[in-house]
């Protein structure tokens, strides 16, 4: 799996006795970057499973569509199974595409691929936590038998809420959708640029999601900095310490930015007292 990366993705793993392998970013004045000699060369024959989540959270990174092939390529080398974790795949930032790249499309019958998808972001529908998998067809009476003794089925009035917004996108052209993006596009360009008027802040702009991951020099420690914005200026941010990028070799220097870097949630990022920290951009 790439990271940083959301704590769940690499816990679910080590709940069932798997050894979660990290394949790190680099943070770059124009963004997160991923080497992808780095990601193939860490997909071995001892490799169960790949896990990539386009667009990345909290970095923002999103996956070149020209990487997609050698990656399935690979996968399918090996017999790895890969699983696409696309629930951001409609929160791109300064991007005329509809969605971020999909593997969907380069897959046949007998790939070993599964896109998890969700109402939770595009739709503002989180907490319904009402989503979709799009998986081989052979998976189908397993995936049932783990739906019924985890959660049976999705509430009736969930569902509902799922099927009313398809149809109110299909009816007025997914409006609300395009309305969503222009918000994420507004917040995150004030934000960034604000950003970068501060001394001692390294942004990397993402290119997709609703974070920011940032780095503040001086602030060693994520949490005791994020604690501290939200007692003396009611600022929310995430600690980066949970997200960071630990291999088996231990932490490297990337982990130790990550342990020290904050994530910026934009899409609802507001300051409590109603003034700026340090700039404008905190109230975006």
């Amino acid at each position: 799996m790439l990271a940083p990366t959301w704590p769940s993705l690499t816990k679910i793993p080590s709940t069932l006795a798997a050894v979660p392998h990290r394949v790190g970013f680099t943070a770059t004045p124009d963004g997160f970057a991923l080497a992808l000699d780095d990601l193939l060369a860490a997909i071995t024959s001892e490799t169960r499973l790949v896990l990539l989540n386009s667009p990345a959270i909290p970095p923002g990174w999103t996956i070149d569509p020209e990487h997609r092939a050698p990656i399935l390529d690979r996968c399918r080398d090996v017999g790895a199974w890969l699983i696409c974790d696309d629930l951001y795949q409609r929160s791109l930032i300064n991007s005329s595409d509809a969605a971020a790249p999909s593997f969907l499309p380069l897959i046949d019958e007998a790939d070993r691929v599964i896109s998890v998808n969700s109402f939770s972001k595009a739709w503002a529908m989180t907490g319904w936590r009402l989503g979709w998998m799009v998986a081989p067809a052979a998976m189908a009476p397993e995936l049932g038998k783990l739906l019924e003794f985890n959660t049976s089925c999705a509430p009736g009035f969930v569902q509902a809420g799922g099927l009313a917004a398809l149809a109110h996108g299909a009816r007025h052209g997914e409006s609300d959708l395009q309305a969503f993006r222009a918000r994420l596009n507004t917040q995150a360009g004030r934000l960034t640029a604000g950003l970068k008027t501060l001394s001692g802040i390294f942004a990397p702009p993402p290119a997709g999601g609703i974070y920011l991951f940032l780095h503040i020099e001086g602030c060693p420690d994520s949490l005791t900095t994020a604690t501290r914005l939200i007692d003396e200026a009611g600022l929310g941010l995430a600690p980066g310490r949970p997200t960071r990028n630990q291999a088996s070799g231990g932490p490297s220097q990337r982990s130790r930015r990550a342990n020290s870097a904050t994530g910026l949630r934009f899409s609802r990022c507001s300051c409590r007292t109603g003034r700026p920290i340090g700039s404008s951009a905190a109230n975006a």
